[in-house]
């Protein structure tokens, strides 16, 4: 299952809340949409400026309860929106989002498996040489710093191991692929996968130990 990011749930919180709060003075008190949503935002944010119109005792009870129910949940939402925002966190998203969108067009380019220092090393010397490179990682905190600084760093997130991600990196356009992980097994059934997809690859394996070498 696809799991929803914070940015949808915080929005979708603030929007709910509003929309409680509107169509509740709109009903109960038939006022317009203007005024009702005035009313909704000096409710929820305490600003304290003068209603527009006397209360009812209904309007009151309304408020009452919208108050208890709304407030904390809004202000927390509207909080943790804001720490995305200024984070960077959004940018990093959107950001994401574009470049994933570039997958589809990659040809003649290195897939780069596992994003340690040997896989970071690796990108840079890509970069600086200008060749397309796409990185695998299980970790989207290890590639956090360079989708940042770099605006056509190219990832995906997920287990390096899954022929499924290969596939989606572009194996079959590929020209080489490169394999840092830690695990020397993982390296060599990655290399036996990679080949099984595309036998024209160039593969460069990372080995910590000679009984991992051919």
């Amino acid at each position: 299952m696809k799991r929803i990011h914070p940015l949808v749930i915080w929005a979708g919180i603030i929007i709910i809340i509003l929309t409680i709060g509107v169509l509740g003075f709109m009903l109960v008190e038939h006022w317009s949409f203007l005024d009702a949503l005035y009313m909704t935002i000096i409710t929820i944010t305490s600003v304290g400026y003068q209603e527009i119109k006397p209360l009812s005792d209904n309007v009151k009870i309304f408020n009452i309860i919208f108050i208890i129910g709304s407030f904390s949940t809004f202000t927390y939402a509207l909080a943790s929106l804001t720490r995305y925002i200024i984070s960077g966190e959004m940018q990093l998203y959107f950001k994401s989002k574009k470049i994933m969108s570039s997958l589809d067009n990659l040809r003649n380019h290195v897939i780069v498996c596992g994003f340690g220092r040997n896989g970071q090393k690796a990108a840079i010397t890509l970069m600086d040489q200008q060749i397309p490179f796409v990185v695998i990682e299980p970790e989207e905190r290890n590639t956090r710093e360079f989708i940042i600084e770099y605006s056509n760093f190219i990832f995906i997130i997920g287990d390096v191991t899954e022929d499924a991600l290969l596939k989606k990196a572009g194996i079959e356009q590929a020209v080489s692929l490169i394999t840092t992980l830690l695990d020397d097994a993982d390296n060599v059934f990655i290399v036996l996968s990679a080949y099984s997809l595309n036998s024209h690859l160039q593969i460069i394996s990372r080995a910590s130990f000679n009984s991992a070498v051919a």
